[in-house]
C-alpha cells in the first residue's frame, strides 16, 4: 500500500470519527492549526440566546422609565430655597 492510499484511508477515518462526534452532539473545529471540539449549537439555544436578549431590553425599558420618573415626578424645584427636594 502507497502513502497516498494510506493518506486517504486515514482521511475517511477522521471523516467517520467526525461524524461520531456530530451524533454524540459535538462539532469538530481546526483552525489556525489547533483543532478543539465543542457541544453543537441547536436552535433551541439560538431561541433561549433571542429570550435572554428580549428579556434584558424589556428590563432595560423599565430601567429607563424609572429613571425617567425619578427625574421627573421624585423631585420638585423649591424656589424658595433654590435647590432640588423630594416631593411627598
Amino acid at each position: 500500500m502507497s502513502k497516498s492510499e494510506k493518506a486517504f484511508e486515514l482521511q475517511e477515518e477522521i471523516g467517520r470519527k467526525i461524524d461520531e462526534l456530530t451524533e454524540l452532539g459535538f462539532e469538530f473545529m481546526f483552525f489556525n492549526h489547533i483543532s478543539s471540539i465543542r457541544r453543537l449549537r441547536t436552535n433551541k439555544d439560538e431561541q433561549n440566546e433571542d429570550d435572554k436578549t428580549a428579556e434584558y431590553d424589556a428590563q432595560r425599558e423599565i430601567n429607563e422609565d424609572h429613571a425617567q420618573d425619578s427625574m421627573t415626578n421624585d423631585l420638585v424645584y423649591n424656589e424658595h430655597d433654590n435647590e432640588w427636594v423630594k416631593s411627598e
